[in-house]
């Protein structure tokens, strides 16, 4: 349960960063969704090698193996998930990624 409003608040973080990034509302939510529910669908659709590593860190997977309470994290066996506090980490440094290039270009373009 913690996982899952960990998971949940830094999701909105990350949206926040976007939508300083892009600055329009209909861009930041297609680009979140894109995000979060196209991009899993896309990596699946490459061959095992390539599309197993890069899908671990979408962030769809790591919220799937923040929000688990087995130790295998998501459930899939051919795509191995980081334990929890890896992507929580991971998920951390997505949002802190997204805050900081987004509060860049807002102070460069808003002075």
């Amino acid at each position: 349960m913690i996982g899952g409003g960990l998971f949940l608040t830094l999701l909105g973080l990350v949206a926040l960063g976007l939508a300083t990034v892009i600055r329009h509302t209909a861009g930041t939510i297609t680009t979140f969704v894109g995000i979060l529910l196209i991009l899993p669908l896309v990596d699946s659709a490459f061959p095992a090698k390539i599309g197993h590593p890069i899908g671990r860190y979408l962030p769809a997977t790591i919220g799937a193996a923040m929000t688990s309470t087995t130790s295998q994290g998501a459930h899939d066996s051919f795509l191995p998930a980081f334990p929890f506090w890896h992507g929580f980490v991971i998920m951390c440094l997505y949002a802190l990624g997204a805050l900081v290039i987004g509060g860049a270009l807002m102070v460069r373009r808003d002075p």
